[in-house]
């Protein structure tokens, strides 16, 4: 040998595959849809109904556009569409009614508008954009929200 060590090619699971490191598990916030996994890196969402597990946010929808509401690697994230942003920075969060059966919900990064949906109004109760709001302004609710 030429003093190099050898190397453990067994993996996690002693197969010889390594497997990639899984997602988080999400559940559907107004109960319509299944547990799901997510990629907070890709925004990949896929159905894992039979994962049984602590379950790391939610998902939803909001003017047809999926929203999800997480926590990784100890800090809030929230995707939207294509788009992330780190919950644990300058943020803020408006959402409200805007006009007959109306309501919008904006996240503000740093001052500037990072997205804005303008959606028919739902309950509240059913409402992702109004978990947020609520959470991002509750400091207790903030620390303690999908936290395990």
């Amino acid at each position: 040998m030429n003093g190099s060590h050898p190397k453990n090619n067994l993996g996690r699971h002693g197969n010889g595959h390594r497997r990639p490191d899984r997602g988080l598990f999400v559940r559907p916030f107004a109960g319509f849809g299944v547990p799901a996994e997510f990629d907070p890196v890709t925004g990949a969402l896929r159905a894992n109904p039979s994962e049984a597990g602590t379950h790391s946010g939610v998902y939803g929808e909001l003017d047809g556009v999926s929203v999800v509401f997480y926590r990784h690697d100890g800090g809030l994230g929230l995707r939207i569409g294509d788009r992330a942003v780190d919950l644990d920075g300058p943020v803020e969060v408006e959402w409200g009614t805007v006009g007959w059966r109306t309501t919008r919900f904006a996240v503000v990064v740093g001052g500037v508008v990072f997205c804005e949906l303008i959606y028919r109004s739902v309950p509240e109760e059913m409402d992702i954009g109004a978990l947020i709001r609520a959470v991002l302004a509750d400091p207790v609710r903030r620390t303690e929200i999908f936290a395990g």
